[in-house]
């Protein structure tokens, strides 16, 4: 039996995968065929995309592609309906997916250090969502969407430059902003600067 097929069916029954702070450019097709893989790492690489099969690993629940070169969300990821943690900070992303609430069972999503300059609307579907780091990106409102998303407990937008607020909160201090989304979402820590 040849190293290349030993490896591949030692691979297919892993649960967690780390091939993190490499210099990998691509991830193969054949990474749809890991179907119990629960945690992939693949943070600090040089992927700018990833394969159509990315969408079949039905059981993924977390996943790090922070520090890569990412420009657009990954379409393949909408499909883990499984996903509770994403990890996409330090890449270059400068938009989300107007889908983005298919992931349904999202409690993580952690967006810090790209170049977002605003949230869809859609991403107060995220029902599940706890934390929500927005921190170090180019976001000039604060999303109205936000106000929705009622199991949130941390929200961060620092180093960000809201300068306006949606219509819901429009003609009130930031103060009087945040405490109007506090009052939607109980237990809200946000961290502004």
């Amino acid at each position: 039996m040849s190293d290349i097929v030993k490896i591949s069916q030692v691979l297919t029954s892993r649960v967690h995968l780390n091939v993190s702070r490499n210099s990998i450019l691509s991830l193969p097709t054949e990474i749809g065929s890991l179907s119990h893989l629960v945690r992939l790492d693949a943070n600090h690489n040089k992927l700018s995309s990833l394969p159509p099969s990315f969408s079949l690993l039905a059981s993924l629940q977390v996943l790090y592609l922070g520090g890569n070169e990412f420009t657009e969300f990954p379409e393949a990821i909408l499909a883990l309906r499984k996903l509770a943690k994403l990890y996409l900070g330090a890449n270059k992303l400068q938009s989300l997916p107007e889908t983005i609430s298919s992931l349904e069972s999202l409690e993580i999503l952690y967006l810090g250090g790209n170049q977002l300059t605003s949230i869809p609307d859609d991403a107060g579907k995220l029902s599940r969502l706890s934390l929500l780091y927005l921190g170090d990106n180019k976001l000039s409102i604060l999303p109205a969407a936000l106000c929705n998303l009622r199991q949130l407990e941390t929200l961060n937008l620092h180093n960000n430059n809201i300068t306006a607020f949606p219509p819901e909160v429009s003609g009130v201090s930031l103060i009087q902003a945040i405490l109007i989304c506090l009052l939607s979402v109980q237990n809200t820590l946000f961290f502004l600067r």
